[in-house]
């Protein structure tokens, strides 16, 4: 027997907080150009956390719902390295 649902609100907030921590130097346009011309390899490692807040539409009674009614932290950790055109990269 089919049966059907129709659902419309807001769903959870995501927000991330992101953050670089080994980086190429800061530079200005030409300088950045120059330094990646001369680069033949170079690694970026970064972390973030995502948080996602209970604030969509949660009903106990129903089996689907667009909110979860759930804090939810999320620790990332990436890591990338170029080798000219070649590039590898590692999350976590």
């Amino acid at each position: 027997m089919p049966a059907a649902v129709y659902r419309n609100g807001l769903a959870d907030t995501s927000v991330r907080f992101a953050v670089n921590l080994i980086v190429a130097p800061p530079l200005a346009g030409k300088e950045f150009a120059e330094y990646r011309a001369k680069a033949d390899h170079e690694t970026i490692v970064g972390m973030g956390l995502v948080l996602q807040l209970p604030t969509g539409q949660y009903y106990d009674n129903k089996l689907i719902n667009l909110g979860d009614n759930r804090f939810t932290f999320r620790p990332q950790l990436g890591a990338v390295h170029n080798w000219g055109r070649w590039s590898g990269e590692f999350t976590a």
